[in-house]
């Protein structure tokens, strides 16, 4: 389990299939847009929370938009799934097994999932989750 996941409320399953599992460029574009995704429901992955640790050790405006997220997180104790994949192949294989939704921006995931019959939502206007 990655060192990061003491901060945050740590689950190994989310049981409800209407959890909605936020990944990176999402919990990236909550932040840069503030848009309001994160729900009650929502819930993210130990590889993404991994990836924004990356990104945020830079200096530009991803960044600090990824600390920003990561502090978000970890105050609202927004549980973080550990998982041993990495990236798309992380966010497919448990999308797939759990059967939750999964909220991207990223085109290439969405034609993945949709291929899967994953329930997929991405952000429309910057401001709102709609179904891809």
């Amino acid at each position: 389990m990655p060192q990061t996941d003491k901060k945050f409320r740590n689950s190994s399953v989310i049981e409800n299939n209407n959890d909605l599992l936020l990944d990176t460029n999402m919990l990236l574009a909550a932040v840069q847009f503030k848009a309001g995704v994160l729900e009650k429901n929502s819930f993210t992955l130990s590889s993404c929370i991994e990836e924004l640790e990356k990104i945020s050790k830079g200096k530009n405006k991803d960044a600090s938009n990824a600390r920003v997220v990561l502090k978000i997180l970890e105050q609202n104790k927004i549980p973080v799934i550990s998982t041993h994949k990495k990236g798309d192949a992380a966010i497919m294989d448990y999308a797939v097994r759990s059967k939750c939704s999964v909220a991207t921006n990223d085109k290439v995931l969405i034609g993945k999932l949709k291929e899967k019959k994953v329930k997929v939502y991405r952000l429309r206007q910057k401001k709102m989750l709609v179904e891809a």
